[in-house]
């Protein structure tokens, strides 16, 4: 077997490699497929933590199409925006879940205060350079890099692929919550959280 050599040609093998474990193949024999050693395949199947959606696809030479470009003119004229996104979203939370949100000082969610009010989630900021502050969200990010890398254009991905990575996240068992994942977690606090409230009424 051999090396899968320079990165930009490595690139493409793994792309390869990543079209086969699609059709329901093992690592072993989606590396085998594109003539690669098992243990390279092994490798990039756990560092990857299942099918990178970033590596489905080639990356063409543009940034963005013009399709794209005239889909994002288009939501920017129906003004959704990260904030607006965010409350369709959190809307379908149960209200125990939806009190408070802590936000970096990013540019992404500048219209805070109106998203609070539309809402009715209270935002806090984290103080600048103060990661510590959020470190779930940071958390987060490092696994999310893992399939979108930084300065990824997610206008790319359908919102069917980005719930395919959500997905893939919270069911991913986590050392932090006694290796249940988050999915498992949610759900038990949910339950205990309306068994509280049917406890308590009558």
């Amino acid at each position: 077997m051999r090396s899968p050599g320079a990165p930009s040609l490595r690139r493409e093998v793994e792309r390869q490699f990543w079209k086969q474990i699609a059709t329901g193949i093992t690592s072993e024999k989606a590396a085998e497929a594109v003539g690669v050693s098992q243990p390279v395949g092994t490798r990039w199947f756990r560092h990857r933590g299942g099918m990178p959606l970033f590596m489905s696809k080639p990356v063409s030479a543009r940034y963005l199409s013009f399709a794209e470009r005239e889909e994002i003119a288009l939501l920017r004229a129906q003004d959704v925006g990260v904030a607006n996104a965010l409350k369709k979203t959190v809307t379908t939370l149960p209200a125990q879940l939806r009190q408070s949100l802590t936000w970096d000082r990013g540019k992404e969610l500048s219209d805070h205060a109106r998203f609070t009010i539309e809402s009715g989630v209270r935002v806090f900021l984290a103080d600048p350079h103060s990661p510590w502050q959020r470190g779930t969200k940071e958390n987060t990010n490092g696994l999310l890099r893992q399939y979108f890398p930084k300065g990824t254009d997610l206008s790319r991905w359908s919102e069917q692929e980005i719930q395919a990575v959500a997905r893939t996240l919270n069911n991913r068992p986590r050392k932090t919550l006694g290796w249940k994942t988050p999915a498992e977690t949610l759900n038990e606090y949910i339950k205990s959280v309306r068994q509280l409230g049917v406890a308590t009424t009558g």
